[in-house]
Protein backbone atom coordinates (compact mmCIF):
# COMPACT_ATOMS: atom_id res chain seq x y z
CA UNK A 1 0.00 0.00 0.00
CA UNK A 2 1.42 3.40 -0.92
CA UNK A 3 1.43 6.39 1.42
CA UNK A 4 -1.52 8.11 -0.25
CA UNK A 5 -3.66 4.97 0.04
CA UNK A 6 -2.63 4.66 3.70
CA UNK A 7 -3.71 8.24 4.44
CA UNK A 8 -6.98 7.91 2.56
CA UNK A 9 -7.82 4.55 4.12
CA UNK A 10 -7.25 5.89 7.62
CA UNK A 11 -9.43 8.95 7.04
CA UNK A 12 -12.13 7.04 5.18
CA UNK A 13 -12.40 4.64 8.11
CA UNK A 14 -13.69 7.53 10.24
CA UNK A 15 -17.49 7.54 10.04
CA UNK A 16 -17.69 11.08 11.42
CA UNK A 17 -15.58 12.43 8.55
CA UNK A 18 -17.68 10.55 6.01
CA UNK A 19 -20.87 11.93 7.53
CA UNK A 20 -19.52 15.48 7.65
CA UNK A 21 -18.11 15.44 4.12
CA UNK A 22 -21.36 14.03 2.73
CA UNK A 23 -23.12 17.21 3.95
CA UNK A 24 -20.68 19.99 3.02
CA UNK A 25 -20.15 21.75 -0.28
CA UNK A 26 -16.80 21.81 -2.04
CA UNK A 27 -16.30 25.52 -1.31
CA UNK A 28 -16.48 24.73 2.43
CA UNK A 29 -13.47 22.38 2.35
CA UNK A 30 -11.12 25.22 3.30
CA UNK A 31 -12.72 25.13 6.76
CA UNK A 32 -10.94 21.80 7.34
CA UNK A 33 -7.46 23.33 6.89
CA UNK A 34 -6.79 23.68 10.63
CA UNK A 35 -8.50 20.44 11.67
CA UNK A 36 -8.25 17.51 9.27
CA UNK A 37 -5.57 19.29 7.25
CA UNK A 38 -3.46 19.85 10.37
CA UNK A 39 -3.91 16.20 11.31
CA UNK A 40 -2.66 15.07 7.89
CA UNK A 41 0.27 17.49 7.99
CA UNK A 42 1.27 16.57 11.54
CA UNK A 43 1.01 12.82 11.10
CA UNK A 44 2.16 12.36 7.51
CA UNK A 45 3.98 15.43 6.20
CA UNK A 46 5.94 17.48 8.74
CA UNK A 47 9.46 16.09 9.14
CA UNK A 48 8.66 13.29 6.69
CA UNK A 49 10.55 14.31 3.58
CA UNK A 50 9.99 10.98 1.82
CA UNK A 51 6.22 11.37 2.14
CA UNK A 52 6.31 14.97 0.92
CA UNK A 53 8.54 14.00 -2.02
CA UNK A 54 6.22 11.13 -2.96
CA UNK A 55 3.02 13.19 -2.67
CA UNK A 56 4.61 16.16 -4.46
CA UNK A 57 5.00 14.00 -7.54
CA UNK A 58 1.32 13.07 -7.43
CA UNK A 59 -0.09 16.55 -6.80
CA UNK A 60 2.62 18.67 -8.47
CA UNK A 61 2.86 20.72 -5.27
CA UNK A 62 5.63 20.74 -2.71
CA UNK A 63 4.06 22.66 0.15
CA UNK A 64 2.55 20.49 2.93
CA UNK A 65 -0.42 22.88 3.24
CA UNK A 66 -1.24 22.50 -0.43
CA UNK A 67 -0.67 18.74 -0.37
CA UNK A 68 -3.01 18.29 2.62
CA UNK A 69 -5.65 20.38 0.83
CA UNK A 70 -5.36 18.17 -2.25
CA UNK A 71 -5.72 15.04 -0.13
CA UNK A 72 -8.81 16.50 1.55
CA UNK A 73 -10.34 17.30 -1.86
CA UNK A 74 -9.61 13.82 -3.14
CA UNK A 75 -11.22 12.24 -0.09
CA UNK A 76 -14.19 14.59 -0.36
CA UNK A 77 -14.86 13.66 -3.99
CA UNK A 78 -14.48 9.97 -3.21
CA UNK A 79 -17.08 10.26 -0.45
CA UNK A 80 -19.43 12.28 -2.66
CA UNK A 81 -19.07 9.72 -5.48
CA UNK A 82 -19.93 6.89 -3.08
CA UNK A 83 -22.99 8.75 -1.79
CA UNK A 84 -24.28 9.29 -5.33
CA UNK A 85 -24.11 5.52 -5.89
CA UNK A 86 -26.25 4.77 -2.83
Amino acid sequence: MNKLEEIKNEILSNKEIISTFSKVKEKELISFHFTLGAYIRNKYLWNKKDNVDYLSKIYKKDNPDEISNEIIKEIYFEIKKDFKKS
